[in-house]
C-alpha cells in the first residue's frame, strides 16, 4: 500500500496509472468501481500537470488500500500477481529505488528525491512526458494480459523494467546520495 504513495510526487503520475489498473480491474472482478473511476478521471483532470489539486497522503493510501482489496477480491491468485504485473511501472520503480537506497547505506525510510520519475524530472523532461511515460506503460501491460494472459504479461513487464534501466542510464540524473 506504502508503495502507491511512495510514488505520489508527480502531477498525474499515480492518478494516471491507477486510472488504468482501476478500470482494467472491472474486467476480472465484480466489484462495482464506476464511481471510483469517474472520480479518479475527474481529479486526473485536475491534477494534470500544472496540477491544480493534489492527492495526498490520504489519497494515494486510499487508492492503495484500493488496488490490494480489489485484486484480492479477483479470488484469484494468478489474476492477482497479473495486477502486480500490470502495475510494474510504480512498483518497479519504488521497490528498486527502496533497495539501491538499502544497499547505498541510506536511510529507506527517510524522505528523498531517488526515485527514476523524479530524477526524470529533475534532468529536464516536463512531469507530463514523465507520466505519460509511465501511463502509457501500465495500459500497455494491461492490454497485453488481457488480450494474450500472463506469459507475454512476464515478458512485457520485464521489458518494462529494462525500459526503466536504460532510461535510469541514459536519460535520468545519477542516482547518487542525498
Amino acid at each position: 500500500i506504502n508503495l502507491i504513495n511512495f510514488m505520489d510526487g508527480l502531477d498525474g503520475l499515480v492518478g494516471g496509472c491507477l486510472l488504468i489498473i482501476i478500470i482494467s480491474l472491472m474486467f476480472y472482478s465484480d466489484l462495482n468501481l464506476i464511481p471510483i473511476i469517474g472520480s479518479l478521471a475527474a481529479f486526473l483532470v485536475l491534477n494534470w500537470p500544472p496540477a491544480k489539486v493534489f492527492m495526498g497522503d490520504t489519497g494515494s493510501t486510499f487508492l492503495g488500500i484500493l488496488f490490494f482489496h480489489s485484486t484480492f477480491s479477483t479470488g484469484s491468485i494468478s489474476t492477482f500477481i497479473a495486477f502486480m504485473l500490470i502495475n510494474t511501472p510504480l512498483f518497479g520503480d519504488a521497490s528498486t529505488c527502496i533497495v539501491r537506497r538499502y544497499i547505498n547505506g541510506q536511510v529507506i525510510f527517510k524522505p528523498h528525491k531517488l526515485h527514476l520519475y523524479q530524477r526524470l524530472y529533475a534532468s529536464g523532461w516536463k512531469k507530463s512526458s514523465v507520466s505519460f511515460l509511465y501511463i502509457s506503460l501500465t495500459s500497455i501491460l494491461s492490454l497485453i494480459y488481457y488480450f494474450t494472459g500472463m506469459s507475454l504479461l512476464i515478458i512485457g513487464s520485464l521489458s518494462t523494467l529494462v525500459i526503466g534501466f536504460y532510461l535510469d542510464k541514459k536519460h535520468s540524473i545519477p542516482f547518487n546520495y542525498e
